[in-house]
């Protein structure tokens, strides 16, 4: 019987779905060696290449189309079980995954998010930036638990039709001209 671990599955569902051990290291916050490690460690558990090297990319081989299915599904029921165990306590723990636009994060964000860490210590915050397209991506994949977006008037096809969107931020912007152009002073919209 193989001896897989729980961690070295979920490393492999990361690079299965990032196609990249930089990218997966990054989302797990790991280093790349240590990726690669539990890769080829878990090839030679299963006795089979799992991935090729295409450029710069990963490309899963048929075996590594087999298992990924499977460790997505087991990493999705180990982190589901960790987020319902994490509410019986008397204090609020876990990780929560948040994917946001870098002018959210060096916005508003950022500070926010370092007074609610200071008010629960318990609660690990892993914090993702990027295009908010690729974030509802991830956020539909079960890997992101919220995604910070950009406002717009109308909804984004992008978001699955199960998400829940609250209105979080109001950020007024200013129209700037020069006093002597010649649309200073009149109504911008």
């Amino acid at each position: 019987m193989n001896n897989w671990t729980w961690h070295r599955l979920r490393v492999f569902d990361a690079v299965a779905r990032t196609g990249s051990v930089v990218a997966a290291a990054r989302s797990l916050q790991m280093t790349g060696p240590a990726v690669s490690q539990h890769l080829r460690r878990l090839e030679a558990e299963v006795g089979s290449v799992l991935v090729e090297r295409v450029g710069r990319r990963l490309r899963l081989t048929d075996a590594g189309h087999v298992l990924a299915g499977h460790a997505r599904t087991v990493t999705r029921v180990v982190e589901q079980a960790e987020r319902e165990l994490a509410g019986h306590g008397d204090e609020l723990r876990g990780t929560v995954r948040i994917g946001a636009i870098s002018s959210a994060i060096r916005g508003f964000l950022l500070g926010r998010l370092r007074d609610y860490a200071h008010r629960h210590p318990q609660v690990r915050m892993c914090l993702r930036d990027g295009e908010t397209v690729d974030h509802l991506r991830a956020l539909h994949e079960d890997g992101l638990d919220m995604v910070v977006a950009e406002s717009w008037h109308d909804q984004p096809s992008t978001i699955p039709r199960s998400a829940h969107v609250t209105r979080l931020h109001t950020e007024q912007a200013r129209l700037v001209l020069p006093a002597d152009h010649r649309l200073a002073g009149r109504e911008a919209w």
